[in-house]
């Protein structure tokens, strides 16, 4: 009875070992971004202070990984968040992987931040959205 014990127990262990995800972080930053801004623009951003999530995931298949994922792919999805996003503030670089021996896996990369939003093109869109509106408005009162 303990022989079967110990083989179940050695089993689930290796089961569980199997099966267990790894996760690093890689990086805590104030600000972080791929896109091309300069000073002002990251002097006078705005952010409504909700953390947006990017990730960039490659999967492994039996033993063969399928791509290296990509820092930059992964920032790039939590800046695209929002129309007017052009930095994070208060970031986290977190890389995740797990992966089961011979079947299957996966290497995950991921970037958490506040999005920082240029004041220029926000105030660009809301005129826009503004006149639109406006637009619409007009259209319709000439129908009527």
């Amino acid at each position: 009875m303990t022989r079967i014990n110990k083989k179940t127990l050695s089993l689930a262990s290796l089961v569980g070992l199997a099966l267990a995800g790894c996760t690093n972080r890689l990086a805590d930053v104030t600000y972080i971004s791929t896109k091309a801004i300069n000073q002002e623009q990251l002097s006078t951003a705005t952010t409504d202070n909700i953390r947006s999530t990017g990730e960039d995931m490659k999967q492994i298949i039996i033993f063969i990984p399928t791509g290296q994922p990509d820092i930059k792919e992964a920032i790039d999805q939590a800046i695209e968040t929002k129309p007017c996003g052009i930095a994070l503030k208060d970031a986290t670089l977190t890389a995740y992987s797990w992966y089961i021996p011979w079947v299957y896996g996966q290497n995950k990369l991921i970037a958490e931040g506040k999005v920082l939003e240029d004041v220029n093109c926000v105030a660009q869109q809301t005129l826009t959205n503004s006149t639109d509106i406006n637009t619409s408005s007009k259209s319709e009162a000439s129908l009527n």
